[in-house]
Formats: C-alpha cells, structure tokens, sequence
C-alpha cells in the first residue's frame, strides 16, 4: 500500500489486510536486493489510521507498518499516527544469507538494513487499539540493522490508546537471535562499534 514516493497514507474505516511473500517487498525482485514497504513509502513516509481494521504483515527490511526496506542501502524514513481504529503489525525478520546474519526488523515504525544504520522514525499513538510483534527488531519503534546501529525513535502513546507490544526471540535459518524492544529504539548489529537506537 502506498508507491516508492507516496508521502501520506491514509486509513480512516473498512477492513484492510496487507502483507508481502517472505523476502520480497512487492512481489518482484528489484536491483540489488532492495525491498519495499508493506504500508508507507521508501522517502520520507506518512501513515495516518484513523478508524478501520489494518492488519499488515512482513517478511523483510520494510516495516509491517511505515518505513520502507533497504538492503546494502539505508531504508526509508518513518511518520506514523494513529489515532483510532484496530491495528495489528506483524515482521518475521530476515536471514540475509549472503552475509550471514540475522536482520532485526520492525513491525511499526522504521525501516531496517544489512549494511547502513536504521533511519528516524516517529511514531504517535494516540488512540485505537494496536497489537503489533516482531522478531528480534522492535515491535514498535526504531529500525534494526545486521551491522551498524540500530535507529533511533521519538516515540509517543497517550490519549485512549490501547498497546501490546511484543519483540520474540527465537531462530531463523538455523540461527538464534535475542528479542529486541518491545517499544523503543532499534537493534544494533553486531560490530563492536555499533549501539541500539535511542528513544
């Protein structure tokens, strides 16, 4: 839902339900691994739910809900609001093969990488009822990255909001991996050098 440029996506009644096949944003392999969002945009994102039943499902860098994928490349930034309606987010996560390693992604909020820090993402709840899990990455919050840091999330729940918010641990591929935030700035990769995300 939503283009490579598209800078608002609104969502204010009717029952959506949005998901993509495991590491493949839209259906097609694009040039050098490079995947998209489920529901958002890959520059600079805006995603307003107002009312409705949203379910979004990934299986890749992209946020479930707001920022797009990247891959060699940082992904896309992250603005979501919500301020009313059922929202449920899900991201299983990545094995990037080609590297070995385990890519922490993010059910709503930013968008992960294997080789660039995660993007800004900003996240306002304040109202409906939100479900969202992932594994590894945050359930709500910053993007993770398999090598450098995680990013970082301004992060606000108020008003009548009601949250659950999961990250799992568990394995993909044959290897194990820690739960990341539930809420809060992303997972760093394992270079020395690098941290998790501020919230």
């Amino acid at each position: 839902v939503g283009m490579n440029k598209s800078y608002r996506t609104y969502f204010d009644g009717g029952t959506v339900y949005a998901g993509m096949p495991k590491h493949n944003g839209t259906g097609v392999w694009e040039g050098s691994g490079l995947v998209t969002h489920v529901i958002g945009s890959r520059q600079v994102p805006g995603v307003i739910v107002t009312g409705g039943r949203l379910t979004a499902v990934s299986n890749s860098t992209a946020a479930a809900i707001g920022g797009g994928g990247g891959y060699v490349a940082a992904g896309g930034q992250a603005t979501v609001d919500i301020k009313g309606g059922y929202v449920y987010a899900y991201n299983h996560s990545i094995y990037a093969k080609e590297y070995k390693l385990f890519v922490p992604c993010v059910a709503i909020g930013g968008s992960s990488s294997v080789e660039e820090p995660a993007t800004l993402t900003t996240i306002n709840i304040t109202g409906g009822h939100v479900f969202a899990q992932s594994k590894g990455g945050c359930a709500i919050g910053g993007g993770g990255s398999a090598q450098k840091a995680g990013g970082p999330a301004n992060i606000n729940i108020s008003g009548s909001a009601y949250v659950e918010a999961k990250s799992l641990a568990g394995s993909i591929s044959g290897h194990s991996f820690p739960a990341g935030s539930s809420i809060g700035g992303g997972t760093g990769g394992k270079n020395a050098n690098t941290n998790g995300g501020y919230a």
